[in-house]
């Protein structure tokens, strides 16, 4: 899966309305309030646009424009000697809301009726269970390289280098860097685990079921609202 392919791979559910302040806009003073729709929408699965590029899961929810402040400005200051009016009041847009897969994986079959349900096709854990399979494995073989550096640190006889660097900015700097990637294999371990356990939970690894056949298709029924892809062996990592 490259950076621009998405799929829909599950939904999510407003039960109870969120607003959302964008205010990702050219001019820092604007910005325009989005009321979220009620109902079931579509649940993404995409590649992050920056690095590390890892898998992520993102809801289009409709929504409606309930508040906006674009006026015009200069220096950032309101030019109109008359009181701003809003202007997209009652317009549709779409909120774009990030869900985090190891929580979209909890979700999955649980009870419906919370302010946001979420379900994530199980069929598509596998492609989530390559990436972090194969992310362990990277980060396990260059934890040592960033280890080495900081075990081999001596302030007796370290060279600053030509930025200037301190020794002791140095030393916390590679120790950052262990840290970050013990972080990263703590995530990707946790990961598996989690969705292996899951999988348990629907006898998808070929155990005994601890939740019914009947009851889970009871909980996510709400999900056919949506037109979810069948999972075909694609975007595997």
């Amino acid at each position: 899966m490259n950076k621009r392919e998405r799929v829909i791979v599950g939904a999510v559910k407003v039960n109870k309305p969120f607003v959302y302040h964008n205010a990702s806009y050219e001019c820092a003073a604007w910005w325009q309030d989005e009321e979220a729709q009620l109902g079931a929408h579509p649940l993404y699965l995409q590649r992050q646009y920056h690095s590390p590029n890892n898998l992520e899961l993102v809801a289009d929810i409709k929504g409606k424009v309930v508040s906006d402040y674009f006026p015009g400005l200069w220096g950032g200051v309101a030019i109109s000697n008359k009181p701003y009016v809003p202007r997209h009041v009652g317009e549709e847009t779409c909120i774009r809301k990030r869900i985090e897969i190891d929580d979209a994986v909890r979700s999955t079959g649980s009870s419906p009726g919370n302010d946001l349900d979420v379900f994530f096709k199980p069929d598509w854990w596998v492609v989530v269970k390559n990436e972090a399979t194969n992310e362990l494995a990277k980060t396990y073989r260059r934890l040592p390289e960033f280890w080495a550096e900081y075990a081999n640190l001596n302030k007796e006889n370290f060279v600053p280098s030509r930025d200037g660097h301190s020794f002791s900015s140095e030393q916390e700097w590679k120790l950052g860097m262990v840290g970050y990637f013990g972080e990263r294999l703590s995530k990707w371990a946790r990961r598996l685990q989690l969705i292996s356990r899951h999988e348990g939970y629907r006898g998808m690894n070929g155990e005994r079921s601890i939740i019914s056949h009947e009851m889970y298709h009871d909980n996510v029924k709400w999900a056919n609202e949506v037109q979810i892809a069948n999972y075909e062996g694609k975007c595997l990592v």
